[in-house]
């Protein structure tokens, strides 16, 4: 699994748990505000984000640890051009507040939004989610190298299954089998033995060689 997936996993995982929820006063443990949640998710996964701490310090740490700013070749009134792993920034100014987030693919991104209910937690689901995406308005898109895809098409030759995670083990397969012969195109590459299905974030496929369901075409 690359890194950027990683941090993109632990902010979903945070989103889908209501033990916590958005606060910029309480941040800390439980709850978290939109910087928070991007800069753990990324410290999660191995990055060294430096000395970012909120929206208004997040991008010269980021563009040192590798992250690129692709905003140029982004539609980002519609979002058409992102990637699953991208990060969506707005820095802070002293005249207007900042923004962060990740886009997760499917046209959705997973930030913590608002404080709802001034107490620790997500009281409604809707204070950390995942959402259609919107233009903030965002000003960067920054995307580290290795979260492009390798699009390749794939033929299963032998029943194989899709994966909820890249992990081989029975627990995590859904109970889908692909046809044997079938051909799928779009495949999204994000390791060396995984792809993720293009615009289908949650579902993987192996694609390891010496396991004989899949073969590149």
């Amino acid at each position: 699994m690359s890194k950027i997936e990683k941090a993109v996993q632990y902010a979903e995982s945070i989103a889908s748990d209501n033990y916590h929820g958005y606060s910029q006063a309480r941040r800390g443990d439980r709850d978290t505000d939109c910087s928070k949640i991007v800069i753990d998710g990324l410290k999660a996964a191995g990055f060294n984000t430096g000395g970012a701490s909120y929206t208004g310090d997040m991008l010269a740490p980021l563009l040192t640890a590798g992250f690129e700013n692709i905003a140029s070749r982004i539609n980002l009134r519609t979002g058409a051009g992102l990637q699953r792993g991208d990060i969506l920034l707005r820095p802070k100014t002293a005249t207007k507040g900042g923004h962060a987030a990740f886009f997760i693919g499917n046209g959705q991104i997973v930030q913590a939004q608002s404080d709802y209910d001034g107490r620790y937690g997500d009281g409604n689901g809707r204070e950390i989610r995942k959402q259609a995406y919107y233009d903030s308005p965002f000003i960067y898109v920054l995307r580290y190298p290795e979260a492009d895809p390798c699009l390749f098409a794939i033929k299963v030759v032998a029943d194989t299954w899709i994966h909820k995670t890249p992990d081989a083990s029975i627990e995590s397969r859904d109970h889908i089998a692909l046809a044997k012969d079938k051909l799928t195109l779009g495949i999204a590459e994000v390791s060396g033995t995984w792809g993720r299905i293009q615009n289908q974030p949650n579902l993987w496929i192996s694609i390891n060689p010496d396991y004989p369901g899949v073969v590149r075409v």
